[in-house]
Formats: structure tokens, C-alpha cells, sequence
């Protein structure tokens, strides 16, 4: 083969090198255009498992603090309730003492000492239970000092019962008045300041 038929072999062949290139650029820039896209999405994808995973820990911490201001706010409700109570029923046993002073009704005077009674049976189970709940050391202070007081009014209390029970009327009304009830009255002062300790704690929590 002479040197003019492989030249022009060889600008016939020119042209196919030509399109093999310009098909493989085509075939290569859809690869290309992909490879941002498919970043592009990868990091999305991350930022919406980031923040799933921020707001999960931030629902389950707001879970757990609304949990534990629950568990406070209930702990002193009960206590309150638990005082409130004690108070009713030292108030009520009072109270019966006094109405016990006109009662000439024999029948009438017994129903009047059950409730005497009933209404201190209340009082000590109410101060058990508030006892055997954690308490600080105010509170600690405060119930020593309510069952000394108390100790000293249910005496007194007694005392009165006891004068009412072998009809002596008058000098009944001379032990309420200047003993039973001066003592019932340190009473109260005792549970009205467990009541403000408990206000004063659940507000601070």
C-alpha cells in the first residue's frame, strides 16, 4: 500500500475517534450532574436525623421535668392535706367539748362522745401518716413540738371530758376555758406553721 492510500485511510478513520470521544463525554456528564444531588441529599437526609434525634431528647427531658414538678407539687398537696385535716379534726374535738357543756340528754351526751373521740382517733392517724413521709429538718422540729402540745391539750381535753362525765358542769367550764383551751390553741399554732412551711416550700420548688 502506497503512502497516499494511508493517508487517506487515516483521515477516514479520524472521524470515528472523534464520536467515540464526544459519546463517552456524553455518557460521563449525567454522572457527573448526579454526584452533587445525591451529597445534596445525603446531607439533608443528616440534618433531619439530627434534628429528630434533638427534638426526641428534648420531649423525653421536658417528660422527665414535668414528671418530677408533678411528684413535688403531689408530695406537698398531700402534706397540706394531711395537716388541713389534723386541724379539722383537733378544731371539731374542741368544738364538741363545748357543745358537750349544754347537753342534758344522757343519750344525746353519748353520741357527743363518740364524736369525742372519733374526732381524736383522726387527729393521731393523720399525724402518723404525715410522720412517716421524708420531712425535713424544720418539719422534724415542728411535729416534736405538735406532739408535745398535743400531748398537753388532749390531756387537758380529758380532764374536761372527765368533769363533764360525772356531771360537774361548772367546773368542767372552768378547765375548758382557762386550760383545755389555751392548749388547743398552741395546738393550732403548731400546725399553722407546718402549713406555711409547706406553702413556702412548694412555692420555692
Amino acid at each position: 500500500m502506497n503512502t497516499s492510500n494511508k493517508l487517506a485511510i487515516s483521515c477516514m478513520k479520524a472521524p470515528d475517534n472523534t464520536i467515540q470521544t464526544n459519546a463517552a463525554s456524553l455518557q460521563s456528564a449525567p454522572e457527573q450532574e448526579a454526584k452533587p444531588r445525591v451529597i445534596m441529599l445525603l446531607g439533608f437526609s443528616l440534618i433531619i436525623i439530627f434534628m429528630i434525634i434533638i427534638t426526641t431528647a428534648a420531649l423525653s427531658s421536658m417528660n422527665h421535668m414535668e414528671g418530677q414538678l408533678d411528684k413535688i407539687v403531689n408530695h406537698y398537696a398531700i402534706k397540706t392535706n394531711l395537716i388541713t385535716s389534723m386541724r379539722t379534726a383537733a378544731r371539731e374535738r374542741i368544738h364538741t367539748l363545748h357543745k358537750m357543756l349544754s347537753i342534758d340528754d344522757p343519750f344525746e351526751f353519748d353520741d357527743a362522745s363518740q364524736l369525742f373521740y372519733q374526732y381524736g382517733s383522726q387527729f393521731l392517724e393523720y399525724r402518723e401518716k404525715l410522720e412517716s413521709m421524708p420531712n425535713s429538718s424544720a418539719e422534724l422540729d415542728l411535729l416534736e413540738k405538735l406532739n408535745t402540745f398535743t400531748g398537753k391539750a388532749g390531756r387537758e381535753q380529758n380532764d374536761v371530758f372527765s368533769k363533764l362525765q360525772n356531771g360537774n358542769k361548772n367546773a368542767a367550764t372552768l378547765a375548758l376555758i382557762n386550760k383545755a383551751t389555751p392548749a388547743q390553741d398552741q395546738t393550732f399554732e403548731i400546725i399553722d406553721d407546718l402549713l406555711h412551711l409547706q406553702k413556702n416550700k412548694s412555692e420555692a420548688e
